[in-house]
């Protein structure tokens, strides 16, 4: 009787069980194309689905906490692959073969062009992590020359705007380049790229410029800031490419989509999981005006900066898109402000852009969390890509953000530039 009794109870429990899994899947609504979720309605909306995954699920636990608690809206899209570029497919389906992984020091070798790594067994392979960072940053998926006439700073805190400082930026490719026929490395393959930055406003800092030299092998830059006060170029450590940008949010290595360093130079990577995550995209072409006057808003359109946290954006043309995401663990080396990272990055092998940075402090607390939004470009020179048409680096402890909007006249693949506009004098000549 005891045994009849027990089978009873199992069978009952399992007829629930169904019945309460049939229940939930029917409470459960899939959202339409243009939802807006936000912190009034996410905890209703938080179990229903879109395309059939929860909408839950496919937030970080830092993107709750924006949208919860500081007003950050999520506009929902539907997937959207990538448009491929079949110049780097091709690139790399020649070279990938012959790169290798030094599994006793972490470093590549027989790199040439293309994604070193379009491969990634996150399952068996212990290095998968390492070889996904290299992919960021040996891939060049962005392009071989990014002119960028305006790069701003935009800082804000409790109280508001504070200030903006504005850059022109501009890199060279020396290593993996794709743009040029079969000559794929300039040099003696020893520099993987060069840099100007130089400030152009406000008054106080114009003409302040730097020029970086980022080396193949591993070794830290080779970094000279112009002084204007003396007119002369002042050679900086390579060492201090962790600390902070002057007067932002942002580490130095935090910047250039949010990966701006050597993979060496950190202690560890590893691939946590794939996953499906919602990520920003949008057709705006830039979030600043470019004007040098007026009032903040009017300089920065797409900024909400009227309205506490006041960095958040109003661009109606963004939306989320469900995509396929490597979860990504950084460690830092000793002294690094940040004990770990989580990088949020695009899975598509050809297009691994972070969208979204976890930067936990020395205590292992939630610190910054760094977000961007892509829009599809194509490079002067008619190949397809993506870049962030905005950043932000919010400081959940201080509550202050900076923000990189993009201006008008970014430039991928402009033609006629060479490396020999890559040089200290370039930079005098800019700034003098």
């Amino acid at each position: 009787m005891f045994k009849i009794n027990l089978k009873v109870s199992r069978l009952c429990r399992l007829i629930l069980g169904i019945a309460l899994s049939a229940s939930l899947n029917l409470s459960a609504v899939e959202l339409e194309e243009g939802f807006v979720i936000n912190g009034a309605n996410y905890e209703s909306v938080k179990n229903q689905t879109f395309e059939g995954h929860v909408i839950d699920s496919m937030f970080s636990d830092a993107y709750k906490i924006l949208i919860k608690d500081y007003g950050m809206t999520v506009r929902l899209g539907h997937s959207d692959p990538w448009t491929r570029p079949e110049q780097l497919i091709a690139i790399s389906e020649k070279y990938a073969p012959n790169v290798k992984f030094i599994n006793e020091t972490n470093k590549i070798e027989n790199f040439v062009a293309g994604v070193p790594f379009p491969s990634l067994d996150i399952e068996n392979d212990p290095k998968a992590g390492w070889k996904l960072a290299y992919n960021i940053v040996y891939s060049g998926f962005l392009g071989d020359v990014l002119s960028w006439p305006t790069l701003d700073f935009v800082m804000v805190s409790q109280e508001g705007y504070e200030r903006s400082i504005t850059y022109s930026f501009s890199l060279y490719q020396m290593l993996g380049r794709r743009s040029s026929g079969d000559n794929h490395i300039e040099g003696n393959g020893e520099i993987r790229s060069l840099t100007k930055l130089i400030a152009t406003s406000p008054a106080d800092v114009r003409g302040v410029g730097s020029f970086a030299t980022r080396y193949a092998d591993g070794r830290l830059d080779d970094v000279y800031v112009y002084i204007r006060a003396v007119r002369r170029f002042r050679r900086v450590s390579g060492g201090s490419w962790y600390d902070p940008v002057q007067g932002s949010d942002f580490l130095l290595d935090q910047t250039s989509n949010a990966f701006n360093a050597d993979p060496i130079w950190y202690k560890d990577f590893r691939l946590l999981e794939k996953r499906i995550m919602l990520s920003p995209e949008t057709t705006t072409a830039y979030y600043a005006s470019g004007e040098s006057s007026g009032s903040p808003q009017e300089k920065y359109p797409k900024l909400d900066l009227d309205t506490p946290p006041y960095w958040n954006y109003t661009d109606e043309n963004e939306y989320w898109r469900p995509r396929e995401i490597y979860v990504l663990e950084a460690i830092p080396p000793k002294g690094h402000p940040n004990s770990r990272r989580i990088v949020y990055v695009d899975a598509d092998p050809y297009m691994p852009l972070p969208f979204a940075v976890d930067n936990y402090d020395r205590a292992g607390n939630l610190w910054t969390v760094y977000s961007n939004t892509a829009q599809r470009v194509t490079t002067a020179d008619g190949h397809p890509t993506v870049n962030p048409v905005i950043a932000r680096m919010v400081d959940l402890k201080s509550l202050r953000a900076t923000l990189l909007p993009s201006g008008p006249g970014r430039v991928v693949n402009p033609p006629g530039v060479t490396a020999q506009d890559f040089n200290l004098e370039s930079v005098r000549k800019l700034i003098e």
